[in-house]
């Protein structure tokens, strides 16, 4: 299994993570259920598989209003990226460093 291959199954795991995540944790009262439901996390891959991306979202028009109006009080998103972001990122470097002779700066 190649290094691409590797990243991509990581990061489909950390997708669902990161969903299930968002889902059980989002700081808004469920009235209809929509909102919850419609959070995502997709992995897309681009340029031959060497850009490999978890894209989170929200599925409901009024997400974007969730995330930021009322001073970001009902986020999910934003806190999500940056309370599991730096943990993704170090797992990466440390998966693909198996895989190349890294020089750090």
């Amino acid at each position: 299994m190649g290094y691409r291959e590797v990243v991509k199954s990581y990061m489909v795991d950390k997708a669902k993570e990161l969903e299930l995540y968002m889902k059980a944790n989002h700081p808004w009262q469920n009235r209809t259920g929509k909102a919850e439901e419609g959070l995502t996390a997709k992995v897309s891959s681009s340029f031959k598989g060497y850009s490999t991306t978890i894209e989170l979202k929200h599925g409901v028009y009024y997400g974007v209003y969730l995330e930021y109006a009322m001073e970001k009080r009902f986020a999910i998103i934003e806190p999500t990226i940056r309370l599991k972001g730096p943990e993704i990122v170090s797992d990466l470097e440390g998966k693909i460093g198996k895989f190349a002779k890294v020089k750090k700066v």
